[in-house]
């Protein structure tokens, strides 16, 4: 049985190498030299940022990525090889073709077969998405052992440096101060990942976040003198606060000159122009435009905010463990959070 299912693996290998039109084409083919040329487009893809060795410092480029790009890339690279991968697909029972996601995946597959540390970029990601997705570690290990992802131990390694690189980022961003922030519970059941007899659903109750980053904070940021405490926020607090008092009168005067105007026609431009002065324009308003701002996720909190205490450990962590920040900092400063109120 298995040299039967070798001679065929051969027989399709060599009907796939005769209609390479690429390869057969090539001079050197026809001097026996095939896997000569094969391998120099192997060693042409290293060159690919996605194909290469796995640095956290580049963790989110594939999924900033344009996938034609990447496509036109490898196709440029290895046209020979991508022709045999599609023929070798391609068979009397299958006649769709594959598409590039799959030929990318078996190449990425041949990578790191041949070396695991330095073709680990897309085995280490597709380690850590199974694992996010609640994968267990036995099939992730059962993926290794196809070479499809890294060892479990790998993927738990990679996490725990992705965790502490978003803290650093997190303690980064509350130093500069222009943030605002948001959390709130979540409800997280996770199924059943092996078959025993004790095994069923959990469900764990969990606080998740966002850090929003803020726009025209003022230059030193913001800090307590700017709020009185006994003062409601409202619309008109804002309009008729002390930086905006001239502005505020600017506009009454302007809004006072465009009614005259409509009123009488010509009478003010005339009246202003006897004494010597120009006619007040209305004053021009900055509008910020609209823009989509990226919000960064902080690490799950194993606490629900179903109490005070359980909000006060929430506070505890987010700021003093993930911010990194210290009680004196809580003196002065001043930042926006929203969280869910109930009566």
């Amino acid at each position: 049985m298995g040299s039967q299912k070798h001679h065929k693996a051969r027989g399709e290998l060599r009907r796939s190498l005769v209609e390479n039109r690429l390869l057969v084409d090539d001079i050197t083919v026809r001097e026996g030299r095939a896997d000569t040329i094969l391998l120099g487009e192997l060693e042409l893809l290293k060159t690919i940022p996605t194909l290469a060795q796995y640095n956290i410092a580049h963790y989110e480029d594939l999924y900033t990525l344009e996938n034609n790009k990447l496509k036109a890339d490898i196709q440029d690279a290895a046209p020979r090889l991508c022709e045999l991968l599609s023929t070798l697909y391609t068979n009397q029972r299958n006649q769709t073709p594959p598409t590039f996601t799959r030929i990318l995946a078996i190449i990425s597959n041949i990578y790191y077969t041949r070396g695991q540390r330095l073709s680990s970029y897309l085995p280490t990601i597709l380690a850590v998405e199974l694992h996010s997705k609640g994968a267990h570690k036995t099939l992730i290990q059962l993926c290794h052992a196809f070479r499809l992802t890294v060892s479990y131990t790998s993927t738990i390694r990679t996490i725990n440096a992705l965790k502490s690189k978003a803290i650093a980022n997190s303690k980064r961003l509350a130093m500069e101060g222009n943030i605002g922030l948001a959390y709130d519970n979540c409800e997280l059941t996770i199924s059943i990942t092996q078959q025993t007899q004790d095994s069923k659903s959990q469900l764990y109750s969990i606080t998740t976040g966002l850090i929003l980053p803020g726009r025209e904070y003022p230059s030193q940021g913001l800090n307590q003198a700017m709020l009185d405490p006994t003062i409601r926020l409202t619309l008109p607090n804002i309009v008729y606060s002390p930086g905006a008092a001239q502005q505020v009168f600017d506009i009454r005067k302007g809004l006072g000159i465009r009614a005259l105007q409509a009123t009488f026609p010509g009478l003010v431009e005339q009246i202003f122009s006897r004494s010597g002065c120009t006619v007040p324009a209305m004053p021009q308003i900055d509008v910020i435009p609209p823009i989509l701002i990226r919000t960064i996720p902080l690490i799950p909190i194993q606490e629900s905010e179903s109490s005070n205490t359980s909000n006060i450990a929430i506070h505890k962590d987010i700021f003093f463990r993930q911010f990194g920040l210290d009680h004196p900092y809580f003196e002065q400063s001043l930042g926006p959070l929203y969280l869910e109120v109930r009566d």
